[in-house]
């Protein structure tokens, strides 16, 4: 099941296009990636992962390695750190049992008898 997650990252200085463009072409060789692009008006690059493959932190890892630099505003390293966390817990979430939820209370305590 795939898990498609469209994000932007702001960048503190994205006027250097070569850097931009192989920055982009490297995400794109990226297992999980969907797509990536750089909008210069906007200051930021913009893509889609799937988040079963590739994560927010691996990703900006791969910008940081290119020598692009994310902004530095608290608003912005606040809404990272909150998507990092958003993504662990859909992750774990994706892969946890499914809770009895319509079950009657009788059968959800016999089937736990039973295993003990």
């Amino acid at each position: 099941m795939a898990i498609i997650k469209y994000r932007s990252i702001d960048l503190e200085n994205v006027k250097d296009i070569p850097k931009g463009e192989q920055i982009v072409k490297v995400l794109k060789e990226q297992s999980g990636m969907i797509d990536a692009n750089i909008n210069y008006e906007k200051g930021c690059i913009e893509f889609a992962y799937d988040l079963e493959l590739i994560n927010l932190t691996k990703i900006e890892e791969i910008i940081k390695q290119a020598g692009l630099v994310l902004s530095g505003s608290l608003w912005r390293r606040l809404k990272r750190n909150w998507t990092h966390f958003t993504e662990e817990n859909e992750l774990e979430n994706a892969h946890a049992p499914g809770a009895p939820c319509c079950s009657h209370p009788d059968d959800i305590l016999a089937k736990a008898k039973q295993k003990t």
